[in-house]
């Protein structure tokens, strides 16, 4: 999608409320908040000579609803393998502006011709809503009744790692 681009970190905060099944599963509605924002820089798509590159600010934002099923293998009592599959939709609000770089000029800027057809421009999302998958792998651990930490991995629409830590009521 693009050669060269600048770096893309980013972070999720949310709430689950969950309910469990029988055989050691687990329905989770969640709720989220993740910055999509990333360090403005050039952008190249696919194909386009390094001068074709735009100067581009990204800052999205998303909130997604979500159900996902858990299942638990336990090794041990309070330790164990955590996995599952769940479903969405995200809501990403926000903008993308663009700015095309300037072609290599000798001259001040200001004397350059090209300098006064410039103008940075908003970017169309080809959609605000997104269908969210889910695939989901980790490990648990129970230090104290009522109290679990989780370490996961998967893919919800990319590739995540984190940490969850929940309490039951």
């Amino acid at each position: 999608f693009l050669l060269d681009h600048t770096g893309f970190n980013s972070y999720s905060v949310g709430l689950e409320v969950g309910i469990d099944g029988p055989a050691k599963s687990r329905i989770v509605f969640g709720l989220d908040y993740a910055d999509l924002g990333m360090p403005f820089g050039n952008f190249r798509q696919d194909g386009k000579r390094p001068d074709q590159a735009a100067y581009t600010e990204v800052d999205l934002h998303m909130i997604a609803i979500d159900v996902t099923f858990l299942w638990r293998l336990e090794f041990v009592k309070q330790f164990g393998l955590i996995y599952g599959v769940g479903l969405g939709l995200g809501y990403t609000p926000g903008t993308i502006t663009q700015v095309d770089v300037l072609p290599t000029c000798n001259h001040p800027v200001e004397q350059c011709k090209h300098w006064d057809e410039v103008t940075s421009r908003e970017r169309d999302l080809p959609s605000r809503v997104w269908p969210l998958l889910t695939l989901q792998l980790g490990l648990y651990f129970d230090p104290v009744p009522g109290f679990r930490i989780r370490l996961d991995a998967g893919f919800r629409d990319v590739i995540f790692a984190g940490l969850a830590a929940r309490t039951t009521f």
